[in-house]
């Protein structure tokens, strides 16, 4: 018992060490165009236009990519103020959360907790994960979405799935398999 008490108490401290490395350096750069600029000036212009229902692009209405980002980068602009790492917080948020996920599924899905911080820390090694994640884009977003939304209901599936016949296991499971998708499809179209 002493040994699953002490690697979490490790898997924490190494998850915060984590946490700090992710969130510190995104005041490092300035914004790259033109996805930075981009996906900052949208939500720039609904903070200072108060029209948080029509996103717009130097004045132009762009309704290219649904807003769920630029509702969360707009809200953070209010918060915390208009700078650039402000922008790339969504991002950042949202890949960070991914890691988290990772992790909590590793004991749920395998029964083990080593596994999923083994997954864990491969991906938060990853370099276009991690890049991306620092990034004012889309992706993050649809990467975290395109998870299991609902881990309990996954694994509580999945255990069901293994007392059905072949022909229950093959129906049952279409419809739920949409849901990632239309989630990941409110975030980047």
């Amino acid at each position: 018992m002493t040994g699953a008490r002490g690697f979490g108490r490790w898997l924490w401290l190494l998850l915060a060490v984590v946490a700090v490395v992710w969130f510190s350096n995104l005041e490092y750069r300035k914004l790259i165009r033109p996805d930075d600029g981009r996906y900052a000036e949208i939500p720039r212009e609904m903070v200072v236009s108060g029209d948080w229902v029509t996103p717009r692009l130097n004045g132009f209405k762009y309704f290219e990519k649904p807003p769920l980002q630029y509702w969360a980068t707009a809200t953070a602009f209010e918060v915390l103020g208009l700078r650039d790492w402000v922008s790339r917080l969504w991002p950042a948020l949202t890949g960070f959360a991914g890691l988290v996920l990772v992790l909590a599924l590793g004991p749920r899905l395998l029964g083990d907790a080593r596994t999923g911080a083994y997954a864990a820390a491969v991906l938060a090694g990853s370099p276009l994960y991690v890049g991306l994640g620092q990034f004012d884009t889309l992706d993050m977003g649809v990467s975290f979405f395109m998870a299991p939304p609902e881990k309990d209901r996954s694994t509580r599936r999945a255990a069901a799935d293994r007392h059905a016949t072949p022909r229950h296991r093959r129906n049952g499971r279409r419809w739920w398999r949409c849901l990632p998708g239309a989630r990941s499809a409110q975030t980047a179209g």
